[in-house]
């Protein structure tokens, strides 16, 4: 290799890291919601009044509510990874919605009036279930409800 080529390709090369870092800082998960925005990807541990949820989460979004609707309603305990470390948050629910224990969800962090947003693409686990193969498929033999997991540490759930 030449001495020009070697130098054309450095060069193309220091070109390209600083859009490389520029696209690689912008994350948008499922092309909506903007990490920037305050989005993250998360889980639901608990639901449940604003009196019997985790008292001392990361992030608490009941302060900021009036005590009429702290009282009317639900409220998610949600984990999510902040600087490498999972967090939890209390955020409000509507009492119509589905939410439970397991669910993958969007959470604002920056933003307690902003709903939760079911993550697309996640494999909803609401039972086990065996299958065998017949004919032209595949034919569900047996259902059972989830066994529940104990909530400890070394599985990410407290």
């Amino acid at each position: 290799m030449t001495n020009d080529a070697i130098s054309q390709r450095l060069c193309r090369l220091v070109l390209a890291m600083p859009l490389l870092i520029l696209v690689g800082c912008q994350t948008i998960y499922e092309g909506k919601y903007d990490w920037g925005a305050g989005w993250r990807p998360g889980t639901v541990l608990s639901v449940g009044s604003a009196d019997h949820v985790l008292q001392t989460p990361f992030r608490d979004c009941r302060p900021a509510l009036g005590p009429g609707e702290r009282n009317t309603l639900k409220f998610a305990v949600v984990s999510y990874s902040f600087l490498n470390r999972l967090r939890k948050a209390v955020v409000p629910i509507s009492p119509q919605s589905t939410w439970t224990a397991g669910s993958s969800v969007y959470i604002n962090v920056t933003n307690c009036r902003t709903s939760l947003e079911p993550r697309q693409g996640q494999i909803s686990r609401q039972g086990d279930f065996k299958a065998k193969r017949g004919g032209g498929g595949v034919v569900v033999t047996d259902i059972q409800p989830m066994k529940s997991m104990p909530m400890n540490e070394s599985n990410g759930m407290f």
